[in-house]
């Protein structure tokens, strides 16, 4: 793999695929069973920064979720109910690894084709997302529709230049 620094952005190239980079990776996330209680614990363990928190709704699922303010890489955390794609029933865990993508049918079907079969559509409900499990490190991959990136920059992203302290709208529990 050959990695190229861009701005703050890191695109991976895979093999010599005259094809652009699929997407930019921005963000880790952690399925947790109490949104509240993981976000107090790395903000007091790691000094992390939380954005609004956000209830939702997809199909017939319910979560809760939230960003850092520090990254790219942010952490994302997410709370969802039994039977969801954010289950908890075995546990807290590492989820996925997300990436912007600029065209997310074709970004689904080049994952599909690299051998990441697609765990859970969310495009049917309305929603510009897909994950794609990656069998051998249990782990999936997130692509999100680079239209909403500047919803995500203005709600979540840190301006540059910031000190250590949290905007002044951050959420901090």
């Amino acid at each position: 793999m050959e990695h190229e620094i861009v701005s703050e952005r890191i695109d991976v190239v895979v093999d010599d695929d005259p094809e652009p980079s699929l997407s930019t990776f921005y963000h880790v996330a952690i399925i947790v069973e109490d949104l509240d209680k993981a976000m107090e614990e790395f903000s007091a363990g790691l000094g992390v920064h939380w954005g609004e928190v956000r209830d939702g709704a997809l199909g017939p699922w319910t979560y809760r979720l939230t960003f850092s303010y520090e990254g790219p890489p942010h952490i994302e955390l997410i709370e969802g109910q039994p039977g969801s794609p954010w289950d908890t029933s075995s546990g807290p865990r590492p989820d996925h690894i997300g990436y912007w993508t600029d065209d997310i049918e074709e970004g689904k079907r080049r994952l599909i084709a690299r051998g990441l079969p697609i765990d859970f559509d969310a495009c049917p409900y309305g929603s510009p997302f897909s994950y794609h499990r990656a069998a051998h490190t249990g782990m999936r991959v997130e692509l999100v529709d680079v239209s909403r990136q500047p919803w995500f920059l203005a709600t979540y992203h840190k301006p540059d230049g910031d000190d250590a302290s949290a905007p002044a709208d951050a959420v901090e529990r």
